[in-house]
């Protein structure tokens, strides 16, 4: 049992700080979304995608998870309903989001 717990020891790997993320500028995204080719359906959905992501800080789960009936108009604004699980998966919390003009923009041509 000693030789167990010497090699467990041995293989712990010590956790480094984490590294910061690169972040991109307005040019850097937008030079990315004008190269995804839009002249079928998939590069429209690809781009609406992209967008969401870019402009409203959504990570992809919770892009791939919106539903149409999860855009919202209040007055002239448009609002996405975004849902998050807690951590046992049980409880479910839903908050809106001002969606931004590009990205509404994407998401209506894809439709």
């Amino acid at each position: 049992m000693s030789q167990d717990r010497e090699k467990l020891s041995r293989t712990k790997r010590t956790l480094k700080p984490a590294e910061p993320r690169p972040k991109l500028d307005q040019a850097e995204v937008l030079r990315i979304l004008q190269a995804i080719d839009c002249s079928d359906v998939s590069g429209a959905q690809t781009r609406a995608l992209a967008s969401l992501m870019f402009f409203n800080h959504l990570r992809l789960g919770d892009a791939l998870g919106l539903m149409f009936r999860d855009l919202i108009w209040e007055g002239s604004n448009p609002y996405l309903l975004i849902s998050k699980r807690g951590i046992t998966g049980q409880r479910e919390d839903r908050f809106a989001l001002t969606c931004f003009p590009e990205a509404l923009r994407a998401l209506l041509i894809s439709a």
